[in-house]
């Protein structure tokens, strides 16, 4: 299913390419440079969620992206599919044998998750990485080297190819895929070296990372192969002030990190929500940069930036030449245009965007 799903969304998008080329075709500029004739990509968003623990979430989630055509992609925790009793199944660099900042799965939960994992890639959504432990900070990912990263890699690889083995569920049917699927990731905190983690990752096959912080611009290919879509800075409705674009963010800077006044949340709903408008706004009638947003299946603050984020899915996938993807269909995307339609896309200044 996800197979024949996948191609017909591209197949669509690939579709736009020639509308695109024709209307990119490069004309001098009144000044000698080159300019583009007209002829506009689609809006891309791509919206994604860091760890998949939480099995409401996941059904919240794939509901919502079916009623909008949506694609979305799960960065899987690799501890979550590792029942607690079995936790020195994972061996953490530079950490005790057994140790993991984000803990491991109740045994009981493992099977509905993966459930939940099974259905998500059957309808065509994405299913990355965001490693295991995530040990942030000095005395975590930041000081880890190549070694260390293909040792987290090899075992995320592991848990995912064995968790009916591991969690004795060996009658129930297999996935039908495997780890040689995943093809991309986040860091934990979008921390971690790039000069040792890219390595690692080129040699794993990924295709991209989307562990940076950047603006509104569109992605761009490593020499080494990668794609960089970076997670990007918009300006907090009413404020202007600097938030990444990313669930958390947004809670640090409105409450500090910590739950906050009830009475306060409807006002930093909306905030969150007019945010992500004015980006699309922006970008849509600007440089057309792909809307990257990074989301958690957490209910801080009562839940406000999810509800904020369904909201603006709800009433944003739909619209005319939108097209909510997975970053594996935004690279296929990427990777099919010509090179100098990239080239000129990738060329586009870095977008503004007004609060």
């Amino acid at each position: 299913m996800r197979t024949t799903r996948r191609t017909w969304r591209i197949g669509g998008l690939l579709a736009l390419t020639g509308s695109l080329l024709a209307g990119l075709l490069m004309a001098p500029g009144a000044n000698g440079s080159t300019a583009a004739a007209g002829g506009e990509p689609p809006q891309f968003i791509v919206v994604s969620f860091d760890g998949g623990g939480s099995i409401s979430a996941w059904q919240r989630w794939r509901t919502l992206s079916s009623q909008v055509d949506a694609t979305m992609t799960f960065f899987l925790t690799g501890l979550y599919l590792v029942p607690e009793q079995k936790a020195n199944l994972y061996s953490p660099p530079g950490k005790p044998r057994g140790s993991s900042e984000v803990g491991f799965s109740a045994a009981e939960n493992v099977r509905p998750r993966m459930e939940q994992v099974r259905a998500a890639h059957a309808y065509g959504h994405e299913i990355g990485t965001h490693f295991n432990g995530h040990f942030c900070g000095s005395t975590g990912v930041q000081r880890w080297s190549t070694a260390d990263w293909r040792s987290e890699i090899r075992q995320f690889d592991s848990f995912l190819n064995n968790w009916r083995v591991n969690n004795g569920l060996t009658s129930v049917a297999p996935l039908g895929w495997d780890s040689s699927e995943i093809v991309g990731g986040r860091t934990p905190c979008l921390e971690g070296t790039r000069s040792a983690l890219y390595p690692a990752l080129v040699e794993r096959g990924f295709r991209y990372d989307t562990s940076g912080v950047s603006t509104l611009r569109w992605p761009r290919r490593l020499a080494n192969g990668l794609w960089d879509i970076p997670q990007q800075v918009l300006r907090m409705s009413g404020s202007g002030t600097p938030v990444l674009s990313m669930d958390y963010n947004f809670y640090e800077r409105q409450s500090g990190a910590v739950d906050g006044s009830s009475s306060r949340r409807s006002a930093w709903y909306s905030q969150v929500l007019n945010t992500y408008r004015n980006a699309y706004k922006a970008t849509y009638n600007g440089n057309r940069a792909p809307l990257i947003f990074g989301a958690h299946f957490n209910t801080w603050n009562g839940g406000i930036y999810a509800d904020a984020l369904a909201q603006f899915v709800r009433e944003t996938c739909t619209k005319p030449n939108t097209r909510c993807v997975s970053f594996e269909e935004l690279v296929d995307w990427m990777e099919d245009q010509p090179a100098s339609v990239r080239a000129q896309l990738q060329a586009r200044p870095n977008q503004s965007m007004t609060y």
